[in-house]
């Protein structure tokens, strides 16, 4: 059954179980319409596409079944993985039976890093940020209250099953909707709004899922480990000219991540550099003329704040690569080189990791 608009929870079941539902959780879903963003803005470079296959790794991590319901999706493999295409399944239910909810599909160019959290967030508009970190909306409402008997799985792009999980609040057994190739074993009890994996290995177990739990929202859970990363940020080069101009580097350097370039105690106008350098070779369109070193062939973006973050595509073949970034004073007031004159900070050496 279709439903417009986001109808209360008790007016849902009553159109669906034909029975009233007195549950003092039971909620209402009306996301804002304003306010509406894209989730992706300075990118560096952009990729046509990512060749990348089925991956093992992806896990459901959460389940929320609060205000705004929502679940949570975890790279914790260590490649990147393209889940453009997958599907997201789930279902409530309880002594009177099961209430199938709305399929999720990722959409197309849905690349997870690894280490990265992706929430699949209730609300209006599909692929538009949610409230909850990291997240995105569905485009529908889910049901979902914290008494519910609860079942999700997610299939990959051909069908085949990569996760499941089966949290029976009703004694309800089994293993509904089990996908082929997924086992479950164990029991999952309990009630309560937030379901969630406590665990870095995915044994197909209720012991690997607490319920309740504590809940993260786009970040890991209790029992999980942050993914580190190899990525480093270091000094390369210092510059004979600084003068009272400097230049920090931070951030995730990372496939999925970011790395920020702030420049300071600059009086004239700031400009940055990125670009690959040393002997790395890069395809289109990454290529860059920059290498972080004052020359005829550099390219340095003018930045007025003195600030400029660089986007890493999940590209596997950019690990390893090293990127370097300058920050350029020009015409400072303060003790510089050259004609016209100007203030160079250090170079600094970004070295890309998974």
């Amino acid at each position: 059954m279709q439903t417009h608009g986001f109808a209360s929870r008790n007016h849902l079941r009553l159109q669906l179980l034909h029975r009233p539902r007195t549950d003092a959780n039971a909620r209402s879903v009306a996301p804002s319409r304003s306010g509406v963003r894209a989730l992706v803005a300075g990118l560096l470079v952009t990729l046509c596409s990512v060749a990348l296959g089925a991956q093992s790794g992806v896990v459901i991590n959460e389940i929320n079944l609060g205000n705004p319901d929502y679940m949570e999706l975890r790279n914790a493999g260590s490649s990147c993985a393209n889940i453009s295409g997958w599907t997201l399944h789930s279902a409530w239910g309880d002594a009177s039976g099961w209430i199938a909810e709305p399929t999720v599909t990722m959409p197309a160019g849905t690349i997870l890093a690894p280490g990265q959290i992706l929430v699949l967030e209730e609300g209006a508009f599909a692929g538009a940020p949610g409230t909850t970190p990291n997240s995105i909306q569905t485009g529908s409402a889910w049901g979902f209250i914290a008494s519910d008997s609860v079942y999700a799985y997610l299939l990959d792009g051909g069908g085949n099953g990569v996760d499941y999980v089966f949290a029976d609040n009703h004694g309800l057994g089994g293993t509904p909707m089990l996908p082929a190739g997924e086992t479950w074993t164990g029991s999952l009890t309990g009630s309560g709004d937030e379901i969630e994996r406590v665990s870095d290995v995915d044994s197909d177990d209720a012991a690997d899922w607490l319920r309740p739990g504590v809940g993260s929202g786009g970040s890991v859970n209790a029992g999980q480990t942050p993914h580190a990363g190899s990525g480093t940020i270091g000094p390369f080069i210092a510059s004979g000219c600084q003068g009272t101009t400097s230049l920090a580097v931070t951030g995730n350097p990372n496939l999925g991540g970011s790395v920020t370039s702030q420049l300071s105690g600059f009086t004239g106008g700031p400009f940055v550099s990125w670009g690959f350098g040393g002997t790395t070779t890069m395809p289109a369109p990454l290529t860059c003329p920059c290498e972080g070193l004052v020359g005829p062939a550099v390219t340095w973006i003018f930045s007025p704040n003195g600030s400029f973050t660089l986007s890493i595509p999940c590209w596997p073949n950019l690990v390893g690569a090293s990127v370097k970034t300058q920050g350029l004073d020009a015409l400072p007031s303060a003790p510089a080189c050259g004609s016209p004159p100007v203030s160079l900070t250090d170079v600094h050496q970004v070295i890309i990791g998974s």
